[in-house]
């Protein structure tokens, strides 16, 4: 089922078109990642579809609506968005970065109750942040203040996460540990997930369907083996990729010659 719907979407930077006319759906429950190299769009289209930017053309709806019809409180109940850089080094506390995200639920004034001091915790025991809950955030490594990031995502009990390129200053233990805490998120909750990627190996094994752009066009949209391929990676990417599948997924993964 549709949750979310963009329709023959346009966005100009001045004169520039960013995004040039583009409509596609993501499913409820799913997690769609959208790929191409740099200066494509992606993460205008991020920005678009969470409501940050306004579109030149077209609509974006949620769940029938269009998400102008929103408020933005009532978008931060449902929207959740975690940004490349993930929480920026503040002097808070990494208990008090994460209770933020309960703000869109709290009256004007109120203090934190019962029930959100419950979400805030099992946040932080879910990713493995309990014992770290006072320390600064200043004080933390990337890896950890992007796990802080989705603590904090997650106690907004959004319907859909957005992620922008989440593991760009990631070594790789720490991307296959985020990865997968998004998944299991995804998969207890029934969440869905729009994530920009840089790595399309990562897209590959943690996305069930892709969107491929290229100068804000969509070239390929589909599952995974209908946009990883190696006539359409070569054309976007100006590359000659070698396509193999992963062992274990069976999902294409991108070796380079």
């Amino acid at each position: 089922m549709d949750l979310i719907r963009v329709n023959n979407l346009s966005f100009k930077y001045g004169e520039k078109k960013v995004i040039n006319n583009i409509s596609f759906n993501v499913n409820d429950g799913e997690s769609f990642g959208i790929i191409g190299p740099n200066g494509s769009g992606k993460t205008t289209l991020l920005r678009l579809m969470t409501g940050l930017l306004n579109s030149s053309d077209g609509e974006i709806q949620f769940n029938g609506n269009p998400i102008s019809n929103y408020g933005k409180k009532e978008l931060a109940r449902l929207f959740a968005v975690v940004e490349q850089e993930g929480t920026p080094p503040l002097a808070f506390s990494v208990e008090e970065v994460v209770a933020m995200g309960r703000y869109p639920w709290l009256k004007p004034f109120a203090n934190l109750t019962k029930l959100d001091h419950q979400i805030i915790h099992k946040a932080l025991t879910t990713f493995e942040l309990l014992g770290i809950r006072n320390q600064p955030v200043n004080t933390l490594s990337g890896g950890q203040r992007q796990l802080v990031s989705l603590a904090r995502a997650m106690v907004q009990q959004p319907k859909v996460l957005f992620l922008d390129e989440p593991t760009t200053y990631l070594d790789i233990g720490n991307q296959q540990s985020l990865m997968r805490h998004i998944r299991k998120w995804q998969e207890e909750k029934g969440l869905t997930t729009i994530m920009v990627l840089h790595d399309l190996n990562l897209a590959a094994q943690y996305c069930d369907r892709l969107v491929l752009l290229d100068q804000g066009s969509i070239k390929a949209i589909g599952k995974v083996e209908e946009v990883i391929r190696e006539q359409e990676i070569e054309k976007v990417y100006k590359i000659k990729p070698i396509l193999v599948k992963h062992p274990l997924t069976k999902v294409p993964q991108i070796l380079l010659n």
